[in-house]
Parts: C-alpha cells; structure tokens; sequence
C-alpha cells in the first residue's frame, strides 16, 4: 500500500461545515467575505447545493472572476454536463489539475462502461498530481471493484478511511459495497471490516446482515455489539433475537429490555413472548408482565403487540375470545395486514369467525373471494365455496381467461375445462402469497370435515 496521505486542511474545513445543517450552511454563506473562503467552497467535495451559490458570491464579493474548473463545477451541479465537460478541458490544458476530478465526475454521471474507464484514468491521473481528496480515493476503489480489481479498490478505500473522509460520503461508498458482497465476498467483507473498526456503525450493521446469513453467530454478535457502541441502539433488538435464536433467553431478556430503556417499543412484544415462553403460561407473573408490556407497546402505537396478546389468551386457552379481540383490533388498527389476520384466526380453528370477517371486507377487497372460497371448502360448504369462486373470478378481471373455460365447454370439452377453469383459480390464488400457517389450517380444517 502507498504511503498514508494526511488530512488536508481544506478536508477539514469540509468535515467542520458539513457537520451543519444545510439550511445553516446556506444562511452562513451570506455572511462569507473572504474570496479565499468562497474558493475552497467550490473545493471537490463541496455540497453540490452549495457550489452554484458559493460562485456567485465570489463573484459578488470580489469582483473576481472564476477559474474554469470552477465555472465547470458550477455548471455540471446544473447539469450542464457538456459545458462543464468543456470548461474542465480548459481547466487541464490551463494545468489546473483539477480538472482532471471535475471530468471524472462527468464521466461517473454517465455510468457506461467507457465513461467509468475515463473516470478511472482522471482519478488516478489527480491522484498522482496530488489534487485529490477523501471521496476520491473512495471512487476510485468503487469502480476498481465494478471492473474485478479487488486488490485495487480494497488500497483505494483504505487510504480514504485514513483520510477520514466525510462520513455520509463513506456511507455512500459503503452502500456500494454492501451490494457487491455476494460476487467479491472476501474483499467486500475486508472493506466492510476495516469501516466498522473505524467506527462507522453503517458497515458493522451491513456485517451484522452478513453474517446472519452466513450463520456465523459469533460473528453476528461481534459486529452486533459494535454497532450497538456506535449508537446504533436499535441492535439491541437483534441481539435479543440472536440469543434467542441460540437458545440464550436471559441473555436475550437482557437486550430486549435495553432496547426498551433505549425507546425502541418493538422490544415490547419480544419481550411479552419471549417471557411467555420462557416461564410458561401458568406464571400468572410472566402474563401480567406480558400484557403490560402489549400495553404500552399498542399506547405507543406497534401493531404487533395486537398480535402478542392474541397469543397470550390464546396460550391462557381463550382461543375464541383471541380472535374476536384480533378482530376487533383489525378495526382500530389498519396496519395489521388481512392476510396476517386470517393466518392466526385460522391456526385457532375459528373458521366461522375468519367467514364472517372476510364477508365485512370483501366489497372493499374483492380478493378476499378466494379466501371465502378456500375457507368454506375447508368446511365442507362446498356449494358455497363454488359460489365464492365464481364471484372471485369476476370480480379480479379474470373473465377473458374464463372465456377459454365457456369456449372448452361449448366444444364438449368438460374435463378440460375443469381443469383449466382450476389452474386460473389457481394462479390468482399463488398471486395472493398467502402465508404457510394459513395454508397448513386450511389443509388440517380440511382433512377433518373429509373425516366428518
């Protein structure tokens, strides 16, 4: 790797104005007087909001004129590409260096594949001159590992955390990385990595997404907590659920109620369940706690905990009273979806109740024909079930399709048509993604009316 380049003044100047609010940057801006001040403000790395208005206010302030380089960056944050392409030419052939960053820029807003060759060799062309800074290098390494160079782009982003760029620029890049994880596994985890020890919470979270699907739970763990340290309190809920997962429920107790402390309500019904199961529904204790917690979870408005205390009566052998309560909270809170609804009524076995909510909503949700059907024909009604089939299919702009079943008919094709007439009933029904719990109650309610 080559030698660790410095923090540059002009960066640090960049990391001290951006960490304002932009509002802010733009009110100050007014009050700049120093030409000197103004130009660093049309510096590569400027907010692109900003460098219109900074050139103006040099040219207000010192009657001076600006250099091509700048007139290009101005031009190019209008999308003005071909004019700033132009004024960064005059920039190079003027020997400002520079020019070579703006023309990568103009290439990069591109993206074809010729356009971020050109941007490879301006880069490493500024990089060489000595005019380059964080979001550079940062560039740089991304399009080294769009064209398989890992070794390239891994040096490249090392160097831009060494120069400690801005921090939404890295998180920008790592963005990037993140998406090629599956095809450069190895270098883009080494990046992610090295980001995380740096302290950029973003890349230690990607990391924690990793490695859950890789499985390595120790690792999970690691880049949990180091997210956690970096602010990121809201992985204490994965935590939660990874020592949950792994059969650790203190542990997982603990973090949930962190969670909770930190002002995450989600770790309310992880909570609720997660004592449920541990202590079982006979403590009277563990479901008391369990329904307060639900409590403040629905007051601070998390459709889930709805769920929760379904679960609890349910476990308390209330299982009707559970899915009238789902109903009813079906009412009062819209975020809980239909399907999700339909899946816990029926794992209750109170079809009666799953019809009877189906039948308030259909006109409102023609789909829900289907379900009626699958639902009666679970309960043997099947001259009902046949009906709601039939309204189901005029009802989801299905009837050309159902003119191949008539047309089948009238050819004294019966068989076939029956046939066809199930494989669009079918389709409709695959359309609808309907959960494997609602699909398992439907087949055991089934295989017990055939019983009957």
């Amino acid at each position: 790797m080559s030698e660790k380049p410095k923090s540059t003044i002009l960066e640090k100047y960049h990391r001290a104005i951006s960490a304002l609010p932009l509002d802010e940057q733009l009110e100050r801006q007014q009050n700049i007087r120093s030409p000197k001040t103004l130009r660093r403000m049309l510096s590569a790395d400027a907010p692109i909001q900003l460098v219109a208005r900074f050139g103006n206010r040099l040219k207000e302030v010192a009657g001076l004129g600006l250099s091509a380089y700048e007139e290009g960056r101005v031009l190019h944050t209008q999308e003005k590409m071909e004019e700033a392409k132009r004024k960064f030419e005059d920039s190079v052939k003027s020997k400002d260096k520079r020019g070579h960053l703006g023309l990568a820029e103009v290439s990069l807003s591109a993206g074809t594949p010729g356009e971020n060759a050109a941007a490879i060799k301006h880069l490493e062309t500024a990089i060489k001159s000595g005019v380059a800074i964080g979001i550079n290098h940062l560039q740089l390494g991304m399009l080294y590992f769009k064209n398989d160079q890992q070794p390239k782009a891994y040096e490249q982003f090392q160097i831009a955390l060494e120069m400690s760029p801005e921090s939404e620029n890295i998180e920008k890049y790592l963005e990037g990385f993140a998406e090629v994880l599956d095809n450069n596994m190895g270098n883009a985890v080494r990046v992610l990595e090295t980001a995380a020890q740096k302290g950029f919470a973003f890349a230690s979270t990607i990391l924690c997404v990793h490695f859950t699907v890789m499985k390595d739970y120790q690792k999970v763990k690691k880049y949990t907590e180091m997210s956690i340290k970096h602010g990121e309190t809201r992985l204490y809920l994965k935590l939660g659920q990874l020592f949950e997962k792994t059969g650790d429920l203190n542990e997982a107790e603990k973090n949930y109620r962190k969670a909770i402390k930190a002002g995450h309500v989600e770790g309310c019904t992880l909570l609720a369940s997660l004592i449920i199961a541990k202590n079982g529904p006979t403590s009277n204790q563990s479901m008391i706690e369990a329904k307060v917690l639900c409590d403040k979870a629905i007051a601070a408005g998390e459709p889930s905990a709805h769920l929760a205390i379904t679960s609890i009566m349910a476990l308390q052998g209330s299982k009707r009273e559970a899915a009238m309560y789902l109903v009813q909270s079906a009412k009062a809170e819209p975020k809980l979806s239909t399907s999700g609804i339909l899946s816990i009524i029926c794992a209750l076995d109170q079809f009666d109740i799953a019809i009877k909510f189906c039948q308030n909503r259909v006109a409102k949700e023609p789909v829900l024909h289907f379900i009626l059907a699958m639902l009666y024909g679970a309960t043997g009604n099947i001259a009902e079930a046949s009906k709601q089939t039939r309204l189901a299919v005029f009802t989801n702009n299905l009837q050309e399709k159902v003119k191949e079943v008539d047309q089948l008919h009238m050819n004294g094709m019966h068989a076939a048509a029956n046939a066809r007439f199930r494989e669009i009933t079918q389709e409709a029904i695959e359309k609808l993604n309907l959960s494997p719990e609602f699909t398992s109650s439907i087949t055991r309610r089934m295989n017990k009316s055939n019983r009957n």
